[in-house]
């Protein structure tokens, strides 16, 4: 009976290892009539915006991992990653879930500023297309609501520095 309870344990175990490893990885997608959502600005800034969105994230996974560099305000809101070929992205137009995760602080200066217990720590990132509201675009910056690449799930990987 022991011999048995072990193989099951070990085999049960084997099981989880296999499937942690094989996580299922999708692309996610949106059809690009769907993400518009101010007609008005079809034709302008948030239509190239938006095009611009889908060819910069049509080849992302959904999870995967990255650094999270920070937070900053330029022209807009940005919160920032990068995965190890360096490639950026940038989930500051999005409608994003961080869980527990406080990666930026409220500041009445600025509006926003990182949490340095988070910056340069690696995460594990699933994504997708949600519809959030955001500033856009150049001049009198309205707000808009379209489909963003958004968090929907984080998780901190244990192995940081």
């Amino acid at each position: 009976m022991k011999k048995i309870t072990t193989l099951l344990i070990i085999g049960l175990f084997t099981i989880s290892v296999f499937a942690q490893q094989n996580e299922q990885k999708t692309k996610p997608t949106i059809e690009f009539e769907n993400k518009i959502i101010d007609e008005n600005l079809k034709d302008g800034e948030l239509y190239d915006e938006l095009s611009n969105a889908i060819e910069e994230w049509k080849n992302v996974e959904s999870p995967f991992i990255a650094t999270f560099n920070g937070v900053e305000f330029g022209d807009y809101f940005h919160i920032m990653f990068t995965d190890k070929n360096n490639f950026f992205y940038d989930f500051g137009f999005g409608n994003n879930d961080f869980g527990k995760y406080e990666l930026y602080l409220e500041n009445d200066e600025e509006g926003a500023a990182t949490n340095p217990k988070y910056l340069n720590k690696t995460f594990k990132i699933w994504w997708t297309w949600k519809m959030s509201s955001f500033y856009c675009c150049s001049g009198e910056y309205n707000v808009v609501k379209a489909h963003r690449p958004s968090i929907i799930k984080i998780e901190l990987i244990e192995n940081n520095k």
